[in-house]
């Protein structure tokens, strides 16, 4: 099993551990099959993921991804999540709902093809993945599996509605 320390902030940064950013955008240029993404919040200024996600899926990689009461977001990012699923028929967006208003989708996770999952603090925002100071974990293997196979369940389950 691999694991690493990724971080953001500038008083982790430069300490030989690589950037949270840069590892997921790393990732997703590899990425063959799918990407699975869990997401508590997703700033404003995501623009640079959303031309990332672009070209992955532009690759004919599926994207599943599970958003906190999606609702909730910024109105531009919903917009943007729903033009990637009316261009992109592989790209499934989901919304965490519960009826306990104290229950949220707080789980901030990417995995890419089931072989390496980032699991750690960082909302999908600027400020997560540059000013922030976070702190991810970078695992692989069958760990990275038993993670796909988690978020599988959690897209499954009576809390996850997919977005039409």
């Amino acid at each position: 099993m691999t694991v690493e320390v990724i971080v953001s902030g500038l008083a982790w940064m430069g300490s030989g551990r690589r950037s949270i950013e840069s590892t997921i955008n790393e990732l997703l240029d590899q990425a063959r099959r799918e990407v699975l993404i869990t997401a508590y919040s997703i700033g404003n200024t995501s623009d640079r993921i959303f031309g990332t996600w672009n070209k992955v899926l532009d690759r004919g990689v599926s994207i599943q991804m599970i958003v906190n009461r999606l609702h909730t977001q910024p109105e531009n990012v919903i917009q943007e999540l729903q033009r990637l699923q009316s261009i992109y028929p592989f790209f499934e967006l989901y919304s965490f709902e519960s009826d306990d208003p104290m229950a949220d989708l707080h789980a901030k996770i990417i995995v890419i093809d089931r072989e390496y999952a980032i699991v750690g603090s960082a909302n999908i925002s600027y400020r997560g993945w540059t000013t922030n100071h976070e702190l991810a974990l970078l695992v692989g293997g069958e760990t990275a599996n038993q993670v796909a196979m988690t978020v599988q369940k959690l897209l499954s389950s009576k809390y996850s509605k997919k977005v039409k």
